[in-house]
């Protein structure tokens, strides 16, 4: 069954809307019709952290500025400019270290940690009748890290415009610089780099049900481990320490309905990731959008699980035999839910967005024995405005 374009329009606008997120160009079948400034602004900050042995218990805060620019410059091409600043300070966890008992328990950094990142990208559109080819590079500057990315993708639209399919390749160039401390020897400067595929294909089944699958696959190699964490191993403290190369892909899938009685629109999606660390994890996400007029509420719950590397402990009582040692919370087994609350106002000039997330984490399907005790939770608010002129 061939739907019109027109018979779309609550589909796309209500069921593919994204509140909290700079909108991009290259979502579009067609050429943006406006000029687009786009901007927002996210305060996330963590809870602070239990249990602490040593050092403060206070985890980050981070301002972050968003601004986004889209414009069309004929017929066929368009122009993205993004751009953030983020500003962060607070204290991170350095090790988890073993108590009288053997039981884990968190080592903090010392003094708190100021730190910014910068980020500009530029992208370029081209637009055909069925097809659309997207160029892009990024630069990312902090104190300790620069990076410098690429990528090209493209979009073909056939079966009457219902069938999308999206083909995207990206690499990325990184160095890391990290800052010394006094009485702590750090790497002084080390390189990474990685390399990227995307695939997706997405189908409207009718004019308020659209389904959706992706893969993606990427491969890093370089310095992976974290020069600013450390790892317990009988007793004593140990640089972090990983594999210098990584392979991992992903699996997702998404369902987009909208209920026409209901001005409503149902999202879920659900995505299984897997690498060669031995992570692998799951993710379930269901949305509810709401529309009233010019109004627009969502909610959404967001389940994750995943398993741990296979060189991770909270701490060891004996060497390893390869020497990779870590005890980085993101490295462990556990589990989070997360809930989302957005709020946006359309008006002829553009659109007005406030977003809420709450993340709480712990264990998961996948944990054994005890969780690492550096798990995060935190809260974000984002602001934003689209205006189109």
């Amino acid at each position: 069954m061939k739907v019109k374009n027109k018979k779309l329009v609550a589909l796309t606008t209500a069921a593919l809307s994204l509140p909290g997120m700079i909108p991009k160009a290259s979502q579009a079948q067609t050429i943006p019709e406006n000029f687009t400034a786009s901007y927002r602004f996210t305060e996330y900050k963590e809870d602070d952290q239990d249990g602490v042995v040593e050092g403060s218990p206070q985890r980050y805060d981070i301002s972050i500025h968003q601004l986004s620019l889209v414009a069309p410059v004929s017929s066929q091409v368009s122009f993205n400019v993004d751009a953030s600043t983020e500003s962060m300070s607070g204290a991170s966890p350095w090790l988890v270290a073993s108590d009288a008992d053997e039981k884990p328990v968190q080592v903090m950094s010392g003094a708190t940690i100021e730190e910014s990142r910068d980020d500009i990208s530029f992208a370029a559109n081209f637009y055909q009748e069925k097809a659309r080819i997207g160029l892009g590079i990024s630069r990312s500057t902090e104190n300790d890290y620069d990076s410098t990315s690429a990528n090209i993708n493209t979009s073909v639209w056939f079966n009457g415009k219902n069938t999308t399919l999206d083909v995207g390749f990206s690499f990325s160039d990184d160095t890391i610089t990290p800052t010394q401390k006094s009485g702590i020897t750090r790497v002084t400067e080390e390189d990474k780099d990685s390399n990227s595929l995307a695939l997706g294909l997405s189908q409207v089944i009718n004019k308020t049900l659209l389904v959706g699958a992706g893969f993606s696959y990427a491969s890093y190699d370089g310095f992976l481990s974290d020069p600013y964490k450390l790892a317990e191993v009988e007793g004593v403290r140990v640089f972090d320490s990983r594999p210098d190369s990584k392979d991992q892909f992903s699996l997702d899938f998404k369902l987009r309905k909208y209920l026409t009685k209901y001005s409503a629109a149902i999202h879920a999606d659900y995505k299984y990731y897997d690498n060669n660390w031995g992570i692998s994890s799951h993710t379930v996400n269901v949305g509810w959008y709401q529309n009233i007029q010019m109004w627009q509420f969502s909610t959404s719950v967001r389940w994750y699980d995943q398993s741990s590397a296979n060189f991770y402990q909270n701490f060891y009582t004996a060497e390893r035999a390869d020497g990779y040692y870590s005890s980085d919370y993101r490295l462990s087994a556990y589990g989070a839910l997360s809930y989302r609350l957005g709020l946006s106002k359309s008006y002829e000039f553009g659109t007005f967005k406030i977003t809420y997330e709450n993340y709480n984490s712990g264990k998961g399907t996948q944990s054994d024995g005890d969780l690492n005790p550096g798990l995060v939770d935190f809260q974000f608010i984002t602001l934003g405005f689209d205006y189109k002129f």
